[in-house]
């Protein structure tokens, strides 16, 4: 008789484990896309290349980004509400989504080739080329293009570190391939999907040509796709660091515009 009351008392530990894993994910959700670090009426012409303080810069965005949380507006809710809902939802199926994919040593190549465009190598040193020929050339935009994505990248690493060490998820080929949380992992969120979303987006928005947007948020989502196909992160790994690359990458050329604009 007494199996009956242990076997339930299992489940229902289960049941809040999973509750936890989900209120994790939407707590994180919550604070990171919380969402566009308060900012409000920034200016939307670019920017004059100007001397920086590369250390000062990532300081003052890690204050900012660490403080997020304390300086949302009502404003928020259109981000906050749908990326909270959308990452709880794929959390509760990861393990369902994961296990549909099938062996395929083709997909698993290609998914591989691809994410090679979103290591922190690939990322970092487009930023710093980017920054090279345009002080070489004297291209104002390109050069501070560059700047500005060594300075996101690096914050963005700092983000995605603090995340691993504070979720430690397991990846979807660890223990039970359940994506159990502090279980020893470095799964969530995808760094991968992080540093090239991160990337896309300051070009996107130092850049206002549709065709350059569409490329780089393009291969910046086949990046965060390849991560998922070639099972090395589960689907919500991937939105959320996506979606705190997308933010990181704005918030630090709209902090930049904003600075020239106080200091003409």
């Amino acid at each position: 008789m007494s199996y009956i009351p242990v076997r339930i008392r299992n489940i229902r530990i289960d049941t809040v484990m999973r509750l936890r894993d989900h209120i994790l994910s939407a707590v994180i959700a919550l604070s990171l896309c919380g969402a566009s670090f308060a900012q409000s009426a920034l200016p939307d012409t670019p920017s004059h290349t100007q001397y920086h303080n590369i250390v000062r810069d990532i300081a003052v965005d890690q204050k900012t980004i660490s403080t997020a949380p304390g300086h949302i507006h009502k404003n928020d809710l259109k981000w906050i509400i749908p990326i909270s809902g959308a990452t709880a939802a794929l959390i509760a199926t990861d393990r369902r989504s994961s296990g549909a994919l099938g062996p395929s040593s083709t997909r698993q190549h290609v998914s591989d080739d691809v994410s090679q465009l979103g290591a922190t190598y690939s990322t970092f040193g487009a930023a710093g080329i980017m920054w090279a020929v345009g002080r070489w050339n004297r291209k104002d935009r390109l050069q501070r293009t560059g700047y500005e994505g060594v300075e996101a990248l690096t914050d963005s690493s700092i983000v995605v570190l603090a995340l691993k060490a504070a979720t430690n998820r397991q990846r979807p080929g660890s223990g039970d391939h359940d994506g159990a949380f502090w279980e020893g992992g470095k799964s969530f969120p995808s760094g991968h999907a992080i540093m090239s979303w991160t990337m896309a987006s300051v070009v996107a928005h130092e850049y206002r040509s549709r065709w350059i947007q569409a490329a780089a948020f393009g291969t910046a989502g086949a990046v965060s796709a390849a991560r998922f196909t070639g099972k090395n992160h589960f689907a919500s790994d991937a939105l959320v660091g996506s979606t705190i690359g997308y933010l990181v990458g704005r918030y630090v050329v709209h902090r930049h515009l904003q600075e020239v604009s106080q200091n003409p």
